[in-house]
């Protein structure tokens, strides 16, 4: 919480949550692990040892992806956001039966390929009129957009959404349980998870 993350999580209109598994643990875990790695590189060029101090509010607070950046650049206090990102179009989507993470900011492609995608599937509504392909009026109006994604979105199984999007090379990603992380495509590609 001194480092910020209960104050940012859970929904907009909700209490404020702390996010499961001690993430304030592991965040200052692996800074403390990068740390003591470094310490031993400056001890092997210098011979002395050194004292590392890790603070766990610190650690969290330096990871924060946006709250930093809205104090400096905004002048103002983040809020929850219920994963609604306020500096990208970018966000959880609920699909059929599950959810993904995606958006449309970035390069133009980003927006382009997707609304062709929505066009493809006669689902773009009226995303199609020529306003839109402006990125000023698509982030001002990007209540009504996220509406038209969402609904594209929520008639479709969430892995289906991200294989598609990944073969339109478009920044959409399965978001699993824990419990189905091990069935990972990639993960079990790559043999990443090992017996021990």
């Amino acid at each position: 919480s001194a480092g910020g993350m209960t104050w940012l999580g859970g929904r907009a209109d909700g209490p404020p949550k702390p996010p499961p598994r001690e993430q304030a643990v592991q965040l200052a875990g692996a800074h403390a692990a990068i740390a003591a790695l470094l310490g031993v590189l400056a001890r092997d060029r210098t011979g002395r040892g050194q004292l590392i101090d890790i603070s766990g509010q610190e650690a969290v607070a330096a990871t924060l992806e946006t709250a930093a950046i809205a104090w400096i650049h905004a002048g103002r206090f983040p809020v929850r956001n219920g994963g609604v990102y306020e500096h990208v179009a970018h966000r959880i989507f609920a699909a059929s039966d599950g959810f993904v993470a995606g958006g449309y900011s970035g390069s133009n492609r980003m927006w382009t390929d997707l609304l062709a995608w929505m066009v493809e599937e006669g689902e773009a509504a009226d995303l199609v009129d020529e306003k839109w392909s402006d990125p000023l009026v698509r982030w001002q109006g990007r209540p009504h957009v996220d509406e038209v994604v969402a609904r594209f979105v929520a008639k479709r199984a969430a892995r289906a959404v991200a294989e598609e999007g990944r073969a339109r090379a478009l920044p959409w990603a399965e978001v699993v349980p824990p419990a189905q992380l091990t069935e990972n495509p990639q993960l079990r590609a790559r043999q990443f998870f090992v017996a021990v």
